[in-house]
């Protein structure tokens, strides 16, 4: 290749990754980069077109509509990524109002990119500017620095390097790996933008069905800190429909500098949290991560590094992989959901976080995770979501129930009268999750009991009973309940295995087939059958959630306090005996302690 062709070939790439670098990178707001590129974009404009710009940004901070300025031909430059006629119909505007045309009456708009096919300009006559010529893109750049004489092309292209810090092979990997980012951050918008309603076949938009909640401060926090953990949870019922200390929205939490941990008793909305927080950062313009830590802590239980087992948590469903050097250079935002759902790998899990935080400062990270101890992390800010109050439980009720079906005033007096109950009152409050149970039942104006247990003993017949009004029936609603329960039950007891195949599909009926076949003298044939069929039921129900771990479908229950509950329905039809061996081994576990409670009440 000639150095002609060579140096053709170099300012091309060269303006790709840039144009490449902006689109992606740019969305990390830790710089404007359209200002840092304004000096370099300077030169390049002064070489190709022989002008005698400057940067005005340094003559005046904040220079009125354009950017560059050339004062010997009049020439003023917007420099921008935005390549809309909105945005140049704003950048006029300016000018006219600021009266910059009469120092720089020619105007040209430089898009760092691709500019539109065409545009709807509204000119002033103020002004000289025709936008057949005079928006100019990286097209034109290499269009007229084709025509340059040799000496000068070769000067830009080593003037670029230079400042750019040029070095083809690793600048194609920087460019893929943008391209995996963005296809990362794409995949898990979707993942996030909507809620899912438990037993529903609904998906809700996240920004409709979204409810507001509210954080205890640090300052609170502290004067609980010499409080037991039986007291600490306790203050969930205290706390209901009505603030305490000073709160703020939970959003702000990816606002608020530092590391954070976010705690909140069953079904008060962490991991729903998380996927607001998500897409906050992305409005913020800010890459971040959003993991389940039980799935981290699957992959470390196998030896993996923290970090790699990350990478890995966070691509499970996707095609792509991360490595360590990516993860800490391209995301500004870890988000951590579930760290009680480790098991007996919590404390690792958690020293591996404050390690992780400890060496990349420059990244924040937000841990939630039930009300445990969290030594590990006891330099974070600490947080705790509080119930709604009144008007927030009745408004985001009212919401749900309109989003789900229309025309239900009717439905949701209904249910205004059901909430004169102070028990159920105090319910509604403190979690989103119950308050959604509450929203289904009403809907079909069924009543819910009086208590935490009885509520969940009316939703899950209700998914059973919705199931037989809307479906077939396949198997008999005493095989499916019972099966759930096995499930959940299964799944509890294998949270701190080493081995993630257990939640596989086959090792999940191969138990739950055996309990059948025990519990009812099925075949183990047809009791495996019947085990298969309860499973995709209720991942059809929306119950339960399927995911792949080395190319095997794995399941887990969508939301931990309902596998919890039925767990605890399951442990309450063992035998006596075996209720007291179970609960002699197992009651100092804090995997089990809801579960225990919840097997208490139903006693």
């Amino acid at each position: 290749m000639t150095r002609t062709h060579a140096d053709k070939d170099s300012l091309a790439s060269i303006l790709a990754y840039i144009n490449t670098y902006l689109k992606y990178n740019g969305k990390q707001g830790l710089l404007d980069e359209n200002k840092a590129l304004e000096d370099v974009m300077c030169e390049v404009l002064n070489r190709i077109y022989g002008w005698k710009l400057e940067n005005l940004n340094h003559v005046e901070k904040n220079f009125p509509g354009i950017d560059l300025g050339d004062w010997e031909r009049g020439i003023g430059v917007q420099v921008t990524v935005e390549k809309t006629s909105s945005k140049i119909n704003n950048t006029i505007a300016k000018i006219v109002k600021n009266e910059v045309y009469n120092k720089f009456p020619h105007l040209k708009i430089l898009i760092l990119g691709d500019k539109q096919a065409s545009y709807s300009i509204r000119n002033d006559e103020k002004i000289v500017f025709d936008d057949e010529k005079d928006i100019i893109d990286f097209v034109d750049l290499l269009d007229v620095s084709s025509r340059m004489d040799f000496q000068g092309r070769h000067k830009l292209v080593v003037f670029l390097k230079q400042e750019l810090g040029w070095e083809a092979e690793n600048t194609q990997l920087r460019i893929l790996t943008y391209e995996k980012v963005q296809k990362y951050q794409e995949e898990q918008h979707k993942e996030n933008s909507y809620i899912t309603i438990l037993g529903l076949h609904k998906k809700l938009p996240i920004q409709d069905a979204w409810i507001k909640l509210n954080i205890l401060t640090e300052e609170e926090l502290k004067r609980k800190q010499t409080e037991t953990q039986w007291d600490f949870l306790n203050q969930y019922d205290e706390y209901s429909g009505r603030r305490l200390g000073k709160t703020y929205d939970a959003e702000t939490l990816v606002i608020e500098p530092g590391n954070k941990v976010v705690l909140a008793g069953p079904g008060m909305g962490k991991s729903t949290l998380c996927k607001k927080l998500f897409l906050q950062a992305g409005a913020m313009n800010k890459f971040a991560i959003k993991v389940r830590l039980w799935d981290v802590a699957g992959y470390m239980r196998e030896g993996v590094a923290f970090e790699i087992a990350l990478c890995k948590a966070m691509c499970q469903s996707l095609a792509v992989e991360f490595t360590k050097a990516e993860l800490a250079h391209f995301f500004s935002i870890i988000i951590l959901d579930g760290l009680d759902e480790c098991g007996d790998y919590r404390r690792t899990v958690a020293k591996s976080i404050a390690a992780w935080g400890y060496g990349h400062p420059y990244q924040m990270i937000i841990v939630t995770s039930r009300p445990i101890d969290l030594t590990e992390l006891a330099d974070y800010n600490h947080y705790q979501i509080l119930p709604m109050d009144e008007w927030q439980m009745e408004s985001s009720s009212q919401k749900l129930m309109e989003l789900v079906q229309q025309d239900c005033e009717k439905q949701y007096q209904w249910f205004r009268k059901r909430l004169k109950n102070y028990e159920l009152h105090k319910l509604a409050c403190r979690s989103p999750l119950v308050l959604g149970f509450m929203v289904q039942l009403s809907l079909q104006k069924k009543d819910f009991g009086n208590s935490k247990i009885s509520l969940y003993q009316e939703i899950v017949n209700e998914w059973l009973q919705g199931s037989s009004r809307d479906n077939e029936k396949i198997i008999s609603e005493v095989e499916l309940l019972y099966g759930i329960e096995a499930i959940a039950f299964y799944m509890m007891s294998h949270v701190s295995d080493e081995a993630r195949e257990v939640y596989t599909k086959n090792n999940i009926i191969t138990y739950v087939g055996e309990r059948f076949t025990e519990e009812m003298e099925y075949p183990l044939l047809k009791a495996k059958k019947i085990a298969e069929q309860c499973l995709e039921f209720w991942l059809e129900r929306g119950i339960l959630d399927k995911g792949f771990y080395k190319g095997q479908e794995c399941f887990l229950f969508l939301h931990l306090n309902v596998g919890e509950y039925l767990a605890a329905c399951y442990l309450t039809k063992m035998s006596l005996k075996m209720k007291k061996e179970w609960v002699h081994n197992h009651y100092r576990e804090n995997i089990w302690q809801e579960t225990l409670r919840m097997a208490i009440a139903c006693d």
